[in-house]
């Protein structure tokens, strides 16, 4: 597959481009589940059998509503807070075998670096959690986005960054007093 970038000023990134990046990513998905939705329809009316048309609600609830759903909302949610912070020249919104990531490109102070990490995985445990009550499978795909925020991920590095950035962490990982002075500065 070969990588999709695009680069946008910060102010004219479209809000639904991380979206369309999921979309484009798990075209098979979706055509898969197509498949099998159109697939029970006919089993369904031909033979009267609802199981099939099951299977296909199963797969739809757990590819296209849990797993597209969530990523593209997650990955939406980066772009909106992005758009909002005017020290980011441009957004690269890329894509490439296996993940599709928005990389802002410019200054952001500490607490916009972690406000942006948390908005992804955050508005997925958010709707997840509305979600449980309804349909506890896929709330729970929308509830995993939580892990998203250990360090070997993205959005957890990002945290680690932005807490180094403000002095809370030293390098060894150990908690320091927060200090008014700049990080590394006197008062660490």
């Amino acid at each position: 597959m070969v990588p999709d970038v695009r680069v946008h000023p910060r102010a004219d990134v479209p809000v639904w481009a991380a979206a369309r990046l999921v979309v484009t990513q798990v075209w098979p998905l979706l055509a898969l589940a197509a498949v099998a939705v159109l697939a029970s329809a006919v089993v369904t009316v031909t033979t009267g059998a609802i199981a099939t048309a099951q299977a296909a609600w199963w797969l739809v609830r757990v590819a296209v509503l849990g797993l597209v759903g969530s990523f593209a909302l997650h990955e939406t949610m980066h772009l909106v807070l992005l758009r909002r912070v005017e020290t980011v020249r441009t957004v690269v919104v890329a894509r490439d075998r296996w993940r599709v990531s928005i990389t802002p490109v410019g200054t952001m102070t500490p607490r916009q670096v972690a406000t942006t990490a948390l908005a992804g995985p955050g508005s997925c445990v958010l709707l997840g959690l509305v979600l449980l009550p309804v349909d506890a499978l896929v709330a729970a795909i929308y509830l995993a986005h939580v892990l998203q925020l250990l360090p070997v991920f993205g959005d957890g590095r990002a945290l680690v960054h932005a807490a180094l950035s403000r002095g809370l962490v030293d390098d060894d990982g150990a908690p320091v007093s927060p200090s008014p002075s700049p990080p590394g500065g006197p008062g660490r």
